[in-house]
């Protein structure tokens, strides 16, 4: 049996199927060293090391961890992982499973599972049923389950299509006089063209 008692934070017991519900459950807490397992719960302890099994229980097995003070620290998780996803409880997240990572997931926080799917650029959220996640590859929601009313999505919005950038503006029409050289006190050569008056009164040259 692991050593300790209750770890600060947690519950001392979880009744789960699957033993690494517990483990997950325990590493995600500091000041759980490890847990005794006895058919479907799990008791967490926050002792390193083991004590004798207890004489009434010989069906138990102990998970624990080892002290080691230059064990290296677990990877942190991505910070406010979750605030990326928009969560819908009895629906269930679209699509398939994302490439480059597995199906599910067993985790005691959502956290975990945010992180996970925030670490793949192919995850577009997942469905969270109990200690699992169910991790998709697509935007949206579908119906949920009729069998499983309790199971929330988590999904990401898909992005706003880029508008088309503005046009450029046209440009202004070349001036009249632009064709045309001045000079002071000079007269053109010529007498007044075919076609038109030989004088014109106007403001604007």
């Amino acid at each position: 049996e692991p050593a300790g008692g209750g770890p600060t934070g947690m519950d001392s017991v979880m009744m789960v199927e699957d033993p690494a519900a517990c483990c997950s459950a325990c590493a995600s807490n500091s000041a759980c060293k490890g847990f005794s397992r006895v058919g479907t719960a799990c008791y967490f302890k926050d002792g390193f090391g083991l004590n004798n099994e207890v004489l009434d229980a010989p069906g138990r097995t102990a998970y624990f961890t080892l002290q080691s003070p230059s064990a290296p620290p677990p990877s942190p998780l991505l910070p406010d992982a979750c605030q990326v996803f928009s969560t819908a409880t009895s629906k269930e997240t679209a699509g398939g499973v994302p490439k480059g990572m597995d199906a599910v997931l067993v985790a005691a926080e959502p956290k975990m599972c945010c992180s996970a799917c925030a670490s793949n650029a192919h995850c577009r959220g997942f469905s969270q049923l109990g200690v699992y996640c169910y991790f998709k590859d697509d935007f949206g929601l579908n119906d949920y389950v009729p069998d499983n009313p309790i199971r929330t999505a988590y999904y990401s919005i898909p992005p706003s299509p880029l508008l088309p950038p503005p046009a450029p503006p046209s440009a202004p029409p070349p001036h009249p006089c632009g064709a045309y050289i001045t000079e002071d006190t000079k007269e053109p050569a010529g007498g007044g063209p075919a076609g038109m008056d030989p004088v014109m009164v106007v403001e604007d040259p």
